[in-house]
C-alpha cells in the first residue's frame, strides 16, 4: 500500500528496500514516507 502512495511523491525513485530518492516531499508525504518504514530524510534544498 505504501509503495503506491510513495509513487505520488515528485520524482520518487526506490533504489532498494532501504534507500529512495525524490523531490522535496510535502508534510503529508513525509508521514507516508515514515509509515513506509524510512527513518531518515535528508533535504539538500538551498
Amino acid at each position: 500500500m505504501h509503495d503506491a502512495l510513495l509513487e505520488g511523491i515528485y520524482n520518487n525513485r526506490r533504489l532498494s528496500h532501504t534507500l529512495a530518492t525524490a523531490g522535496q516531499p510535502t508534510e503529508e508525504e513525509l508521514t507516508v514516507v515514515a509509515e513506509a518504514g524510512f527513518e531518515v530524510v535528508i533535504i539538500t534544498a538551498a
